[in-house]
């Protein structure tokens, strides 16, 4: 007997016409993946045209976004009153992203991706780089020249308006945003629950360990899960109420997904894959139009949009992908007595694992629901290795079993498509080599909000107060998670833009009397430092016999004082 019986249809799905809380809830989802699929739209349009990014890119996408969402609304969501929901959408999306430009200036990005490569692309393209006539910049190497671009034209644009690169970080937010907003709409449809319920799931859906970890960098991967829990959300509205509105929202984040990371289409194409069977297994009217939106979605996403990267490196590089399959971006991330294990081993490992960050150790298995000194210490990166989803994960996980246990009892068909889910993620991740590197397989997250969400909305007979104290412990243990993971992030956020900002200002004060060189091979670091006011001089080689190190570059860039000449 399918799910959708056990579930009670929402005024939605029932034809009725829907509060003006969930028409704003779905006209901000739209609105936020709009915005970033038309900016994605219009770099590569202008790049066509030869023409690079610039100041009037982010206005421009703004007001194409509008005119979309204020059809969306006229046409699916609020027929009767558009305008109302359409501009107070509009006007929640500006104020996210005023909050996320706000945060993101706040903080220097000091990762060492964000700063090897992806400001390095970013300003690149502000300075008039046009990847598609100009696909291999000489300087590059095959992270800027062959990876996918789209959450780098996201950024220049508003780098473009606004003069910093560090601003383009604030996609980091409304994406989260829009993923919370989603799940809040679809626990809803569920069935009745209480209010803070529901925002508590959501909050545990959308700031992911992984979100939190990389919210003031340029990583892609908390960006890449949040579109992918909004997928799975969408396929699952399309699935469960045969809600045809969910199919734009799909297409928009596939074009998302392909052209934010190469994992981001390998994942995508396992989640409609599945979806599209199950609809062909028990709902075989519905497999049409879902397989038209998917197949549009891949088509348009890596062949037009994505013509740099993928078309481009089949041509020249043999592999849409290049430099993988081939190559093994992570294989110097861990020991190599750890990378001969199978994939299935080292996501085991890692998942019960202490958290760490260590490249050169082998993962420690903990014991279950404890946090370290050290564990929190390593939180404050955004590439965390072993135990990347939180102190506490490992614990929660050990608990899930027993969630399946009374949801089989009370409420079967709830636990069949629980497994089938977890199977759905669990398939997803196996699909790359390195499944112990946590940013890489950030969607691990979703198989505890899906048997919270079991425990909480699908029990109904036996077991049920059970599964829901169970549930609050596992809904409490996620939030102590998450707190832990930001605490730790924010405190080196805090800490190393000190140290920075304290350094530049003892430069500023030596350079009265010295001249300050600075050695190394970063364009993000020299951009910061000409951000600072600081004067120097970037060089080739250092000639003082003791450099020091450059706060917040990884040991990679070093500068020297040497005396001014007289009379200077």
């Amino acid at each position: 007997m399918p799910i959708s019986k056990f579930i009670s249809q929402s005024e939605a799905a029932s034809g009725k016409a829907a509060p003006f809380a969930s028409q704003m809830g779905q006209a901000f989802v739209f609105a936020a993946l709009a915005l970033a699929a038309t900016l994605m739209v219009l770099a590569n349009l202008g790049f066509l045209l030869g023409q690079p990014i610039g100041a009037a890119h982010l206005p421009l996408g703004l007001g194409l976004s509008l005119a979309a969402l204020y059809w969306r609304c006229h046409a699916v969501i609020a027929p009767q009153a558009p305008l109302k929901p359409a501009l107070g959408a509009f006007g929640l999306v500006l104020a996210v992203l005023v909050m996320g430009i706000y945060l993101a200036g706040r903080f220097y990005d000091m990762s060492y991706d964000g700063q090897c490569y992806h400001q390095s692309a970013i300003l690149s393209l502000h300075d008039g780089w046009n990847p598609l006539w100009e696909p291999y910049l000489p300087g590059h190497g095959y992270p800027v020249q062959n990876y996918p671009k789209a959450s780098w034209y996201l950024a220049a644009s508003v780098q473009a308006l606004l003069g910093s690169v560090e601003l383009g970080k604030a996609f980091n937010y409304l994406f989260p945003a829009a993923t919370a907003v989603a799940l809040f709409q679809f626990l809803g449809r569920l069935g009745n629950a209480p209010f803070l319920r529901r925002f508590l799931v959501s909050l545990i859906g959308a700031a992911t360990p992984t979100v939190l970890c990389q919210l003031n960098t340029f990583y892609l991967d908390g960006n890449l899960v949040s579109l992918l829990t909004l997928v799975l959300v969408f396929c699952l509205e399309y699935y469960l109420f045969a809600d045809k509105s969910q199919l734009a929202l799909i297409l928009l984040s596939s074009l998302l997904l392909i052209n934010y990371k190469y994992t981001g289409l390998v994942y995508l194409g396992v989640f409609q894959i599945a979806f599209w069977l199950a609809l062909l297994w028990q709902k075989r009217p519905l497999h049409w139009a879902y397989f038209r939106y998917c197949a549009s979605g891949a088509l348009l996403g890596a062949l037009v949009l994505g013509y740099n990267p993928y078309v481009l490196n089949t041509i020249y590089f043999g592999s849409p992908v290049h430099p993988m399959p081939g190559e093994n971006v992570a294989r110097f991330q861990a020991p190599p007595d750890f990378i001969a294990k199978n994939r299935v081993e080292k996501l085991v490992w890692s998942l019960f694992a202490r958290t760490s960050a260590d490249m050169k150790s082998m993962p420690v298995i903990k014991v279950p629901f404890t946090v370290s000194a050290y564990e929190f210490e390593h939180l404050g990166t955004a590439s965390v290795r072993y135990g990347g989803m939180g102190p506490l994960y490992g614990g929660v996980l050990i608990l899930l079993p027993l969630a399946a246990f009374l949801a089989w009892r009370g409420a079967r068909p709830w636990a069949k498509a629980g497994l089938a889910l977890t199977g759905l993620i669990l398939t997803s991740a196996l699909t790359i080599p390195e499944t112990w590197f946590s940013r890489f397989v950030p969607q691990i997250w979703l198989f505890a909000l899906i048997w919270l969400v079991i425990l909480w909305w699908g029990v109904k007979g036996r077991g049920r107060k059970l599964a829901q104290v169970l549930a609050l412990l596992i809904g409490l243990a996620l939030v102590a998670d998450q707190a832990i993971v930001l605490a730790g992030n924010y405190v080196e956020w805090e800490e190393v833009n000190q140290v920075f900002d304290r350094q530049v200002k003892e430069l500023k004060q030596a350079s009265r009397e010295n001249k300050v060189t600075v050695k190394g091979g970063w364009n993000a670091v020299k951009n910061r430092l000409d951000s600072t006011g600081l004067e120097f001089e970037w060089v080739s080689e250092l000639t003082c016999r003791d450099p020091q190190r450059i706060a917040g570059t990884h040991s990679t860039h070093w500068y020297c004082l040497e005396p001014l000449s007289p009379g200077r």
